[in-house]
C-alpha cells in the first residue's frame, strides 16, 4: 500500500510543539517532496508581465530562481536516496532487527545485507544498537 499526503503545516515545528507524533511522522515520511506554494502565483505572473526585461519569462523573473538553480537528481541517485530512507525508517521501526526489516521491505535478508553494504550502511546505527541477526 502507498499513501500520498500533503500538508501546509510545518511538520518539524508541529513535532517540536508536540502537536504531531514524531514516531508517526517517521513512519509516514519515507519520501518528502517540497514544492513552492502556488498562492499569489497570479500576482507574480501579472507583475512579471509588466516588469520582465526580455521577451521570455524565466524562473528568476517569477522569483523562483532558488528552485530553478537546483541540479536535477538522476534516477539512480533518487532511487538510492529513497532506498536509504526506507531502510533507515524500517530499521528504526524494527529496532535494528535485520530479519524483520527485510521481511517488511519484501526482500531477503541476504539482499538487505547486500544493499546495506553497497550503501555503506552496515555500520550505521539507526537506534542505540543495530542487531545484525
Amino acid at each position: 500500500m502507498r499513501i500520498v499526503s500533503a500538508t501546509h503545516v510545518d511538520m518539524q515545528a508541529a513535532m517540536a510543539e508536540g502537536q504531531f507524533r514524531a514516531d508517526l511522522y517517521h513512519r509516514l515520511c519515507v519520501l518528502q517532496i517540497d514544492e513552492p506554494p502556488l498562492r499569489e502565483l497570479i500576482n507574480r505572473v501579472r507583475r512579471v508581465i509588466v516588469m520582465a526585461e526580455g521577451r521570455l519569462i524565466g524562473a528568476r523573473d517569477l522569483e523562483l530562481g532558488e528552485f530553478a538553480d537546483h541540479i536535477p537528481m538522476s534516477l539512480a541517485q533518487a532511487r538510492e536516496v529513497g532506498e536509504r530512507q526506507a531502510i533507515k525508517m524500517t530499521l528504526l521501526r524494527n529496532r535494528g532487527h535485520v530479519s524483520e526489516t527485510a521481511l517488511d521491505l519484501g526482500v531477503s535478508r541476504v539482499t538487505l545485507y547486500r544493499i546495506l553494504s553497497a550503501y555503506s550502511m552496515r555500520n550505521e546505527e539507526p537506534s542505540r544498537s543495530l542487531s545484525l541477526d
